[in-house]
């Protein structure tokens, strides 16, 4: 499908960040999204976790990086170069131990690269690397419950634009 493949590339091009999941740091809380961040970084919260005084100079959560180093994106440019497609999704299901059979990174890349959509989800956390191996593998990550992502969350992922490739 033309739109699926522009949309595609549209997603792989996109250069991300992503907004700290306070969910990492091991703290439960009933609060929403928003309050829940500032819970998790509150000074007196963030003290008690690494045991002394803790500065904050900006109080509200910022993006920390996820990406891929330009030399592997340049190493991988063959991934995304117009291979044909000979699935709908790849084979690797997060989760699925059965699944994981890859013994190097180019098998792991081109189960990808094979496919038009890689199925990634939250496990640990929203943000992975997985979700961006799966665009420099050249296909597009469907996202599983994309719409229960905090909003603060990946808030530099192209979640829009990697919904609209997944309807």
């Amino acid at each position: 499908n033309t739109q699926a493949i522009e949309a595609m590339a549209r997603v792989a091009m996109v250069i991300v960040t992503v907004c700290f999941d306070s969910g990492v740091m091991g703290l439960e809380s009933k609060a929403g999204p928003q309050e829940h961040h500032q819970a998790a970084l509150a000074p007196d919260t963030l003290q008690k976790r690494v045991g002394h005084e803790v500065k904050i100079l900006q109080p509200e959560s910022s993006p920390i990086g996820y990406g891929i180093p330009p030399l592997k994106w340049e190493t991988t440019a063959h991934l995304r170069g117009g291979s044909a497609k000979t699935k709908m999704f790849a084979p690797m299901l997060p989760g699925v131990k059965d699944t994981y059979i890859y013994h190097t990174e180019d098998a792991y890349y081109k189960q990808y690269s094979d496919a038009y959509f890689g199925v990634t989800m939250k496990k640990q956390g929203w943000d992975c690397l997985r979700h961006y191996e799966i665009l420099l593998s050249g296909s597009i990550p469907y996202f599983l419950d994309l719409d229960k992502v905090p909003e603060r969350t990946m808030a530099k992922f192209p979640k829009e634009l990697v919904q609209q490739a997944m309807n």
